[in-house]
């Protein structure tokens, strides 16, 4: 077995000079609660929605910036459970509440050279377990142009990335 690891830094834009190629990343990130007390049931069937934490933690990330879901160019969302990823498509906006399953069918609009790449790094199957590393790190890769193989084919300005998403979850808007 081989291990894993994952560092991000961050620093201001007076540190970029020094950098031989620089791309500075904006960031606007949120997190979210599905209940005060931290504690959320899971309820099936259509009422599901409303108990993610997911819907709070996007809806508070949109209404700090004037990007809107139209201007997303690659989607790296948490998949740590199938659904999340369905559920984070529906509360990000980037289709109705119920619409996630057709949104993703054919896989056509999701692949790299669709309207919305998602997950170009193959997900935490291929990746691993990072709780959501892997899509931060792999959004940075794709607004820098480094992504190799998995490079979406028009250089992307905006992701999102998010985590989570049952009664705790987080998402981040990075524009460069």
């Amino acid at each position: 077995m081989t291990g894993r690891i994952l560092a991000v830094l961050g620093s201001g834009l007076w540190i970029t000079p020094e950098l031989s190629d620089p791309v500075p990343i904006m960031v606007f990130m949120q997190a979210g609660n599905a209940v005060p007390d931290g504690v959320a049931t899971m309820l099936p069937g259509p009422q599901l929605g409303a108990v993610l934490a997911s819907v709070d933690a996007a809806a508070q990330m949109w209404s700090r910036t004037d990007l809107t879901p139209a201007d997303l160019d690659v989607a790296e969302l948490y998949d740590g459970f199938t659904f999340l990823t369905i559920a984070w498509l529906e509360a990000l906006g980037l289709c109705g509440d119920g619409e996630g399953g057709p949104f993703v069918e054919g896989a056509s609009r999701i692949a790299l050279d669709g309207a919305l790449p998602l997950n170009t790094y193959g997900g935490q199957l291929s990746a691993g377990r990072m709780h959501g590393y892997w899509v931060l790190h792999e959004a940075c890769l794709q607004l820098r142009g480094q992504a190799g193989e998995r490079q979406v084919r028009q250089r992307p300005e905006t992701a999102v990335v998010s985590v989570g998403g049952g009664p705790i979850a987080g998402c981040m808007l990075l524009t460069c």
